[in-house]
């Protein structure tokens, strides 16, 4: 693989409460308030807290907005590690309550975290979710090892 497994130990859990829904279609992961992505932000692991600038922008973005990153896939081999698109190389699936927890994956993995930040940049152009898929799709899909099992984005 891509990436090496990293430590798959419990991670930290911060509480977030449900969010409100948003137009960009979603599989389940929304984006939180503003008052709780700054607490989950707040409580972030020193894995996270003490990274370089990108890897720590690449976690924020993830923090924000799930449901944009939920609908790429990450091409690292982490597939292996039950991950289902590049969502699940930064937050670990939300718990009971709204809590989400840190995944460690992504602080050492450069694909994770330029599909992630090329996700932020290319949305902010004003690229559609299907325009951003397919350029991480020709980005990193043609690099022989397989991508995430994630649902392509509608529209």
């Amino acid at each position: 693989a891509a990436c090496g497994g990293g430590d798959q130990g419990a991670m930290p859990a911060v509480s977030m409460p449900a969010a409100s829904s948003t137009p960009v279609p979603s599989t389940g992961a929304q984006p939180a308030g503003a008052s709780a992505i700054e607490a989950a932000w707040d409580a972030r692991p020193d894995y996270v807290r003490h990274a370089h600038p990108r890897i720590a922008e690449a976690y924020r973005y993830a923090l924000e907005r799930p449901d944009v990153i939920e609908w790429m896939p990450c091409y690292c081999g982490c597939e292996g590690m039950g991950h289902r698109s590049n969502l699940d190389c930064f937050l670990r699936s939300r718990m009971a309550g709204g809590a989400v927890a840190f995944e460690e994956h992504a602080s050492f993995c450069d694909i994770c975290i330029e599909t992630a930040l090329l996700a932020k940049q290319r949305l902010a152009e004003g690229r559609s979710l299907a325009e951003i898929r397919a350029e991480v799709d020709a980005t990193w899909g043609g690099a022989g090892v397989p991508g995430t099992d994630t649902a392509m984005p509608q529209g």
